[in-house]
């Protein structure tokens, strides 16, 4: 998938492999949100050493659902590394 749509928002968070090892050797992960040529919303997915997914998204509170309940399930994981979870920039 090319991105090719306007940038809407942006997350990032540090990637889960570095916090594992507790060394940085990936880049941050990042999420972000294009409007595509047609309309449609793609919350586009970079995740370092497991590559790039997608998925579509009816509007920016949706997109912002996805994230809150990813973080929530990384807090339980990770509990106290702030830094594991998704901020928007």
């Amino acid at each position: 998938m090319d991105d090719v749509g306007i940038e809407i928002a942006r997350w990032k968070c540090t990637n889960h492999n570095n916090l594992k090892m507790a060394v940085a050797i990936y880049p941050p992960d990042t999420a972000v949100l294009l409007k595509m040529p047609d309309g449609a919303l793609i919350l586009v997915y970079t995740l370092g050493g497991e590559g790039r997914s997608h998925c579509g998204v009816e509007s920016l509170k949706e997109a912002e659902g996805l994230i809150f309940e990813d973080n929530a399930s990384t807090q339980e994981l990770y509990p106290g590394k702030l830094d594991a979870l998704w901020h928007r920039v």
